[in-house]
């Protein structure tokens, strides 16, 4: 499979394909706004061509804060929904894009409802600790993330709701001095 940036052209069958194997999440209508936002998005999509995608990317740009944050992906696989290794290619894609921009860090978030210890459980004081024992439902997707440098640097209490929390996931990509 080739990999292709995403572009007005690509971007509506993109939508169909994250409506397709991920209805709970996006409809075609909110796939679409959300891979058009005018908030300085870049993204990657692979398949055999540019308008039948397999996966994609989407990415924020944020060069105020100096990231580039992964802000959704997915994989058909076989008509499931996926993420992990199906998706190095487009990972690949992101971390050369930040690199050339001197970026020091890929951040993507992630929520704690695929995190089997901290489903619905109160963040206390003792939250350093609760970083070493994140353990995962989702092994594969998990386990790809770890294996291409992220690890987890802290959380977003209640992001997604009362006990639902966000990870912070980062990717070191130079040395940041000052």
């Amino acid at each position: 499979m080739k990999t292709f940036i995403m572009n007005d052209k690509n971007i509506p069958a993109v939508a169909k394909l994250m409506e397709a194997i991920k209805p709970e999440w996006w409809s075609y209508e909110g796939a679409l706004k959300q891979l058009s936002d005018a908030r300085n998005n870049i993204g990657w999509l692979i398949g055999d061509d540019e308008h039948n995608p397999k996966g994609w990317l989407l990415c924020s740009d944020d060069d105020y804060a100096l990231f580039l944050n992964l802000e959704c992906m997915g994989f058909d696989d076989a008509g499931s929904f996926s993420t992990g290794e199906q998706l190095q290619a487009l990972f690949e894609k992101a971390e050369a894009y930040a690199r050339s921009k001197k970026y020091p860090v890929l951040r993507y978030m992630i929520g704690t409802s695929e995190m089997s210890s901290f489903q619905k459980q109160e963040l206390s004081e003792y939250w350093r600790q609760a970083l070493d024992e994140i353990k995962s439902i989702d092994v594969s997707t998990d386990d790809f993330l770890f294996k291409f440098g992220f690890r987890p640097t802290g959380f977003i209490p209640n992001c997604y709701g009362d006990g639902h929390h966000a990870v912070i996931l980062i990717k070191t990509l130079r040395r940041i001095t000052q």
